[in-house]
C-alpha cells in the first residue's frame, strides 16, 4: 500500500465518522466496531 492510498483511506474514514456524528449518515457504526485499533492499513499501535 502506498502513502496516497493510506492518506485517502484516512480521509474517507474521517468523512464517514463526521457524517455519522452530524446525523447525516445511515451507516451503522457501533462503538464496539469503531474502537478497534487493529483495522488500520498501517497496523500501527
Amino acid at each position: 500500500m502506498d502513502w496516497m492510498e493510506i492518506i485517502g483511506a484516512h480521509v474517507m474514514w474521517k468523512q464517514r465518522l463526521a457524517a455519522l456524528l452530524a446525523g447525516e449518515s445511515a451507516e451503522n457504526l457501533d462503538a464496539e466496531t469503531i474502537r478497534l485499533d487493529d483495522r488500520c492499513a498501517l497496523d500501527i499501535r
